[in-house]
């Protein structure tokens, strides 16, 4: 092959990687030499009828006439979704006006079939959907409470439109009791707007009777857009016994929670919860509790240093027998979730926590789970956070960890199983260094580049390249070495 051909097949690859690539959003997509299409309506509301207004333009080079413009698609219900243009000329552009009701919110496709012979992209419209307040889920932090005990009632309440609810008249939850003698702090509140396809979640402290029995509850809320919503939940009240701690220095000899028992911490244990209450933590200091019972949460102590002097605090461990519905599924295997209320105090009291806990060996065996890998989980805003966590100790049963945490609220006990490596070891050069590379089944060898669809379309194209090249050499070989010739007869 000469240069002067190699220079014009390599212009042409590289004009052909220079192009980009489309891909219609409808099927049959008409070319830009048939029909084009655009929005007249930019905004449409689920559920509300209204019309949906295009402009189509004729791009052929000859008029058309008695074309019938169809609207396609599942994100509506119609009333006319079929219009007859008795002509358009060449160039022309015309409205066609559509009357629907959208039952799906979000950004949909507008196709406009022209008389079946293509379908015209008129781009999307957006779809609103109007506020609209429901109640997801009311639970209390234990579904069995102690006599005269706090605890919370928490809900979740969702605004599942894409309007803001509350704009007119501020969202209001009101919680009441409907049976029994719990007796409830701040029952109504004002929560004002939430936003579209957003929740906000609430929690109310609940003071138990000093008798046994059940409490009912029932959560109204309401706002204007929004509408109203209700839930329901309920706790039972039971006696337990409470024991009082004196003033001592606590401690670990191998590490974990550490700090003084506070004069007067009381610690209720009742199935599956712990319920701490200290009297007051002086600024700067570490109030150690150690929890009996250790079955019910498998925590065995908790010590949370303050940065302001707190009085009255409680601190609330219970270990659900369910993922609560507020948090995420952890990306490793779960033992146990925590979940860890406090009353008086917050997270900007607290400089630190250390939360000692134990897992059952049978439990690592039965899910081939590593106890070097088993960690406390926090979970925050952004998600799960893995905490500094240590082995402490281990006995025949169990396995004592101990984890750092700047806060206190939901947790999550996880492990993971063992990870098969392939380790590969270059030899080097005499003087070089030698290498050693571990690959996890799973992720890409350092340095590898990424795989995935888009390189196979890349080698694919070059493929058909090489091809094109290969045909042009051989059939230019074909030729007579004079050049092309005719013979005339």
């Amino acid at each position: 092959m000469n240069h002067k051909l190699l220079g014009i097949v390599i212009a042409l690859t590289l004009f052909a990687l220079s192009v980009p690539v489309t891909f219609a959003a409808c099927n049959n997509a008409c070319s830009s030499s048939q029909y084009t299409c655009s929005l007249t309506t930019s905004t449409m509301t689920r559920g509300t009828s209204g019309t949906l207004e295009v402009s189509v333009t004729n791009q052929q080079s000859q008029t058309q006439s008695s074309v019938a413009a169809t609207l396609l698609g599942s994100w509506f219900t119609g009333e006319t979704t079929s219009q007859v243009i008795s002509s358009i000329s060449a160039g022309e552009s015309k409205s066609v006006s559509f009357t629907l009701t959208p039952n799906t919110a979000g950004s949909q496709d507008v196709c406009v079939s022209m008389g079946g012979t293509c379908t015209a992209d008129c781009t999307q419209v957006s779809v609103t959907s109007p506020a609209e307040l429901s109640v997801v889920s009311i639970t209390p932090s234990s579904t069995t409470v102690a006599t005269s005990a706090s605890f919370t009632v928490s809900a979740t309440i969702q605004n599942g439109g894409t309007e803001a609810a509350g704009g007119t008249t501020a969202v209001a939850a009101t919680l009441s009791s409907t049976s029994g003698s719990c007796s409830i702090a701040s029952a109504t509140r004002s929560i004002g707007t939430i936003a579209g396809s957003s929740s906000s979640s609430q929690s109310w402290t609940v003071t138990a009777p000093s008798s046994a029995g059940t409490c009912a509850f029932s959560l109204a809320v309401s706002g204007t857009p929004g509408g109203t919503s209700s839930g329901t939940t309920s706790v039972t009240v039971s006696t337990t016994t409470t024991t009082t701690a004196a003033a001592t220095t606590g401690g670990t000899t191998s590490g974990g929670a550490a700090g003084e028992v506070q004069p007067g911490t009381k610690v209720t244990i009742t199935k599956g919860k712990a319920t701490i209450t200290i009297p007051s933590v002086a600024a700067g200091k570490a109030a150690l509790v150690n929890v009996t019972k250790i079955e019910e949460t498998n925590v065995k102590k908790i010590s949370v240093t303050v940065v302001n002097a707190v009085k009255n605090i409680q601190i609330i461990v219970e270990k659900p027998a369910d993922k609560p519905a507020e948090v995420t599924n952890p990306s490793e295997t779960v033992y146990h979730y925590l979940k860890v209320d406090k009353t008086n105090f917050t997270d900007s009291d607290v400089s630190s926590a250390t939360i000692d806990f134990q897992v059952e060996k049978a439990w690592l065996t039965a899910n081939n789970i590593d106890e070097s890998t088993v960690a406390l989980n926090r979970y925050e805003s952004s998600g799960w956070r893995k905490l500094t966590t240590t082995k402490l100790s281990s006995n025949t049963t169990h396995v004592s960890y101990s984890a750092q945490s700047p806060g206190l609220s939901v947790f999550a006990i996880t492990g993971s199983q063992p990870s098969a490596a392939t380790t590969t070891t270059t030899v080097p050069q005499a003087g070089a260094a030698t290498t050693t590379t571990t690959t996890v089944p799973g992720q890409q060898p350092p340095g590898a580049a990424p795989s995935g669809g888009t390189d196979m379309l890349i080698l694919g194209f070059v493929g058909l390249v090489v091809i094109a090249i290969v045909g042009a050499a051989y059939y230019y070989k074909r030729q007579p070495k004079g050049g092309f010739s005719y013979k005339a007869r």
